[in-house]
């Protein structure tokens, strides 16, 4: 109180003019005493480690109305710790991101929590001019500051400024800023500043982009009963997460008394709608509202915005590559065609869409809010619809790589998938464009299947047939050629009986429309075959291959690359009819020609050589099985990688090569990898898990493990007689592995189980005289043709 008597009073960082008269020093000092109470209590309130999901309810000085930290506030808390950590390192912190994102409440929040640490904080609305002016004389009414009214503009922000340089402990929060130019002459250079802005381009602070909140924090907002936690969960992922849109969803779930499965409904029929209802405090705008206002800024400002936010509403949310919005079709406005030659109009564009934050935008691609793509759809007429899904499905089928199989095509497809999905669902949905959409179907169906993912590659193949059965006037995708392929998938996953039917109709098609001796009959036989030989149906199957070969040797010559998929499954069917010299001919002229014709790493070298491997074995040449077996794995494993199925069914052939040779240890290892491979990719039910747990019995067997061997055998043939049938021959090599082992540990069960082996194996037609070795696999060789077939085809 000694200030006060001299005639002086400094309170909350503001320095007053000296006072005179007695009366007047009384009245301030008691203004005075006033001040310092309530600084103290404001002070004395700060608790950083104060829950934020309580009202706000703290007083701070501040020259004009802001908007109060929502009671539900919540989450936030890395966030809230980097942008303190920022302004300490940098001292300017700009909060970017979509309208509706939370900007403006984790600035809020972060003045809840580190209000002890500022003894000024000063809020400015800077969405406009006007406001940003008013706002920024506003401090200088408040804390008395002199300034003629004759002023200029300008010099009237600089003497606020200079002010506030001159204050400790300060934090000026700008809200809703449009440019960093426009706040150049109001920030000052000392203190810290806190600015939220959809603008992304801040040179002189410190980006952090809020990102929509995690599902955990959206659903400790909605804060469901348990009744409707997943209902509640579905509602966070249809709309992103986004703060805003979830508190518009519960103030309208409230307002009208709608559980949160009957909202999610109805926002799902009419989305558009629906996010416009439901009043929110604290938030001057719904969603939709503030959405619609950065949108017409953008197309005012650059036309071409409009038709790349169209076309983007209909490719999945994230990582939308600029090649691909950028390029030609014959389909696209004459503004998008426009940008595929300029880069500087394309960037420009870019700009805006960054500027009012309705993408985030990095230097290979570019991502929109879910949200925000389903506001713009559903904004658009029936017949805008139609047209913009059309265009974005013809750039997709021009973007996406025709060459699927081909490793060099796999990055660029790996990045276009999830956009080719959604453009093609959205057309598919509205009856447009199906050629377009098919051809996609059809490079995305090979896409999975050539890297293993078996269920989603039948999911497509199985949409593709649907379309084709439709009547429809383009010629490809052929149907028997999708059915070809769907078989040979089908195969892949274990569902033989349905694959046999799907290739059955392939051929009778492919017969029908082009006579039984086209090179296309013969792929579909092929095809049928390897299902045959999976079946049992070892002589039906020969038949097919045999037939196959035939019509390639005819028509394409005996040195085309469709005899050498012929020869590779013909060689197969030889060995499982214990013919091994003759399956070891077939192997050893289909690698020639593969060698010759694709080169000596390509992966369907790698298939005939695992497949020559296993010949090899059955004839006794253990050396030359080893040298096949590990090229195999090398150029399979370079091509693929290690989790592949390819790569799995190579590393069975040369486990029990390596067993044979006696390197148990080695081939425990190959062979748990094979089956760690399988368990993930084809399932712990497939037949193909059944082979490995199989072949790891006999491994177990080999090394004196029998309690383990029989584990591993028992739940073998329990695969095995799931997934293809009981009276299998497969099923019968895994009984006789088992009775070998309930015999070394003196179980009786043996002889019966023995005897069911044998007689499964002589009803399929197998020699008496030849006894079932040990060491037989059942290795599956890839499936051999399915990753082959459609390369020769296309």
């Amino acid at each position: 109180m000694a200030a006060i008597g001299a005639g002086s009073v400094e309170a909350a960082g503001v320095q007053l003019p000296a006072v005179d008269s007695w009366p007047r020093q009384l009245a301030l000092a008691i203004l005075g005493s006033a001040l310092f109470g309530l600084g103290f209590l404001e002070r004395s309130e700060d608790n950083e480690d104060a829950p934020m999901n309580t009202r706000d309810t703290d007083s701070f000085p501040s020259p004009t109305p802001r908007p109060r930290l929502s009671s539900r506030f919540t989450g936030r808390i890395a966030l809230l710790a980097n942008i303190a950590g920022f302004l300490a390192e940098h001292g300017r912190v700009s909060l970017v991101g979509l309208g509706g994102i939370g900007k403006t409440q984790t600035a809020l929040a972060y003045i809840h929590r580190n209000r002890s640490s500022y003894d000024l904080i000063c809020w400015v609305r800077a969405e406009e001019s006007v406001t940003l002016g008013n706002d920024y004389m506003e401090i200088a009414r408040m804390y008395g500051l002199t300034i003629p009214d004759g002023l200029p503009v300008v010099q009237k922000i600089d003497t606020v400024r200079n002010w506030l340089e001159t204050q400790n402990r300060l934090l000026l929060v700008f809200d809703n800023a449009d440019s960093e130019e426009i706040l150049d002459s109001y920030i000052p250079t000392s203190g810290h500043v806190l600015i939220t802005s959809r603008e992304s381009a801040w040179r002189d602070s410190r980006v952090v982009i809020v990102p929509p909140w995690t599902r955990d924090e959206s659903l400790e907002f909605l804060a469901p009963n348990h009744a409707e936690a997943e209902a509640a969960s579905s509602l966070a992922s249809y709309l992103g997460d986004l703060p805003l849109a979830l508190d518009q969803a519960s103030a309208y779930m409230r307002e009208t008394s709608t559980s949160v499965t009957d909202y999610l409904s109805l926002l799902k029929e009419r989305t558009s709608e629906v996010i416009a209802l439901g009043s929110v405090a604290n938030y001057p705008r719904t969603i939709s509202t503030t959405w619609k206002v950065a949108m017409e800024a953008a197309q005012a400002r650059v036309p071409v915005t409009q038709d790349l936010q169209r076309v983007a509403s209909f490719y999945a949310s994230e990582g939308i590559p600029h090649s691909l919005m950028r390029t030609m079709a014959p389909s696209s406005p004459r503004r998008m065609r426009a940008l595929a030659n300029d880069r500087i109009a394309y960037n420009r564009a870019l700009g805006q869409l960054s500027r009012y934050s309705l993408a985030q935008i990095n230097q290979d691609e570019l991502t929109f809010h879910r949200l925000v793509q389903l506001m713009i759809r559903q904004s658009m007429t029936s017949s805008d619809r139609r047209r913009w899904a059309g265009v974005s499905v013809e750039l997709m089928r021009i973007a996406f790589p025709e060459e699927v199989s081909n490793s060099s095509s796999w990055s660029r497809c790996a990045a276009l998938l999830p956009h080719a999905l959604s453009s093609a669902g959205h057309a598919e949905g509205l009856g447009i464009s199906l050629r377009d959409v098919s051809l996609i179907y059809e490079r995305v169906a090979t896409y999975f299947r050539v890297q293993g993912l078996y269920p989603e590659s039948l999911e497509i193949w199985e949409k593709l047939e649907a379309i084709l059965r439709r009547p429809h006037d383009f010629m490809r995708p052929d149907l028997s050629d999708v059915l070809n392929s769907q078989g040979m998938v089908l195969r892949a996953r274990g569902l033989l009986n349905r694959a046999k039917s799907v290739l059955e109709e392939s051929v009778r098609i492919q017969e029908e429309s082009r006579g039984d001796r086209h090179p296309r009959v013969a792929v579909s036989l092929n095809s049928l075959g390897t299902v045959l030989r999976g079946l049992g149906l070892l002589e039906e199957a020969r038949e097919c291959h045999v037939r196959a070969l035939l019509i390639d040797q005819t028509s394409l010559g005996s040195d085309h690359p469709n005899c050498a998929v012929t020869l590779n499954n013909l060689g197969n069917v030889e060995r499982v009819l214990r013919n091994p010299g003759e399956a070891v001919r077939s192997h050893t002229r289909a690698l020639r020609i593969r060698e010759e014709t694709l080169g000596p790493d390509h992966p369907d070298v790698g298939t005939t050589l695992n497949n020559l491997a296993n010949a090899q074995a059955d004839l006794g040449d253990f050396g030359g099985a080893r040298l096949s077996a590990e090229r195999a794995v090398r150029i399979d494993t370079q091509v693929f990688g290690d989790r592949h199925p390819a790569v799995a069914a190579d590393r069975i052939g040369y486990g029990i090569i390596l067993c044979e040779h006696g390197e148990t240890s080695a081939a425990e290892r190959e062979l748990e990898a094979a089956l760690n491979v399988n368990e993930v990719a084809m399932g712990p039910e497939h037949a193909d898990t059944g082979v490995t747990l199989n072949n790891l019995g006999v491994v177990k067997a080999r090394k004196s493990q029998h309690q383990e061997s029989r584990v591993f055998l028992e739940k073998a043939v329990q695969i095995l007689e799931t997934s293809l049938s009981p009276d299998h021959v497969d099923v019968s090599v895994a009984l006789s592995n088992l009775s070998a082992s309930l015999q070394a540990i003196g179980n009786t069960g043996s002889v019966a189980v023995g005897a069911r082996a044998r007689a499964i194996w002589l009803a399929s037609g197998a020699d008496d005289s030849l006894p079932i070795p040990e060491w037989l696999r059942l290795d599956k060789d890839v499936a051999t043709a399915e990753v082959e077939l459609e390369q020769d085809l296309h």
